[in-house]
């Protein structure tokens, strides 16, 4: 085999591995467009009409799979913005659990469970701010919103998106701070949500926008506007979101209770709640999940309080109840017994 002919079969097998690296490359990306426009036309939908939380945390586990197409230039961003999102929620539960192990441990004397369920508390919603942070800046750079204005929307799922976006900005803040601010999450984000929030139709999204809103108020009152009054706007989401079918506005008003220390205000939230299920309330069809959601939340506060007063979760089948309700007395009979004799 002379040089020329050991050139020549170099440069064709060169340019068959070149072909075939390039052809994968179409392949993946052409499969990461199918993916993405699968998950978004079929497999969100189908999701959020469900009931079980535990199938969106579920859903969290496809992240690498998603994020990796985004490596072979598939925008998978809207997507990011709702699984990071889930992610960050789902995290956050986890990190509930150790905050319910630290309070059975200060029940019971046990310090050094109480410090070990801490740490992992901390570490855990350091975790779920990351998760949140990455929600929030899928939703910056997908729709390259400018300060005082609002975006453009092309459909349902893109208002749904930057809906979830804000949300994670907020509760980023919320988790670094749970985890000594050891993320570094901007401190700003609240008061950037507070502006952009009002871009999506507050009645159309079960009063979720006005209720973002006056949670960011009662945390920042600097950026609330003259005459601004945070309570009464979250008592509107509240109902808002009950005759809408997702009941986001009880979790918002619950939590921004019990973030200013007004138990007694947050356990009413969760009593009204309560009566919502006592009374048959029938969530939208097509946003099973987000009132689901919502009342995860909703029992999440009541077992925060339920763990600092009494080391225990909420007892099953008793959400709107709390320990140191007031016990009604039995009615005392008025007559002697004597003369039914």
């Amino acid at each position: 085999m002379n040089r020329l002919t050991q050139l020549s079969i170099r440069a064709a097998l060169m340019a068959s591995a070149l072909f075939l690296i390039h052809g994968c490359s179409i392949i993946y990306k052409t499969t990461g467009h199918v993916v993405a426009s699968l998950s978004e036309d079929a497999v969100v939908p189908y999701m959020l009409a469900q009931d079980d939380m535990q199938m969106a945390c579920n859903s969290y586990s496809l992240s690498p799979l998603i994020s990796s197409f985004e490596e072979v230039g598939t925008d998978i961003r809207e997507l990011g913005i709702l699984l990071y999102s889930v992610g960050g929620l789902c995290t956050q539960v986890d990190a509930q659990k150790y905050e319910m192990s630290y309070f059975m441990a200060i029940k019971n004397g046990d310090g050094m469970k109480a410090q070990d369920s801490l740490t992992l508390f901390k570490r855990t919603h350091k975790q779920a701010a990351k998760n949140y942070l990455r929600s929030y800046n899928y939703m910056i750079d997908f729709f390259e919103p400018e300060e005082n204005e609002c975006p453009d929307f092309d459909n349902d799922f893109q208002e749904l998106t930057w809906l979830l976006g804000q949300m994670s900005g907020a509760l980023a803040l919320l988790s670094d701070s749970s985890a000594d601010l050891s993320v570094g999450i901007p401190r700003n984000i609240p008061a950037k949500v507070e502006g952009w929030i009002g871009c999506i139709d507050n009645e159309k999204w079960w009063g979720a926008p006005n209720g973002l809103q006056a949670a960011v108020w009662t945390t920042l009152p600097a950026v609330a506007p003259e005459n601004a009054n945070p309570p009464a706007v979250l008592v509107n989401s509240q109902s808002q979101s009950l005759e809408t079918g997702v009941r986001i506005g009880y979790a918002l008003r619950a939590m921004s209770m019990l973030g200013e220390g007004k138990t007694a205000q947050a356990k009413q939230v969760i009593r009204e709640f309560a009566k919502t299920n006592e009374n048959g309330f029938t969530p939208d069809p097509n946003f099973k999940m987000i009132d689901t959601i919502a009342e995860q939340i909703i029992l999440g506060i009541s077992d925060v309080i339920w763990g600092k007063e009494e080391g225990m979760h909420t007892p099953f089948g008793s959400l709107g109840t709390f320990a140191n309700d007031a016990v009604e007395e039995e009615p005392v009979m008025d007559f002697d017994l004597d003369d039914l004799l």
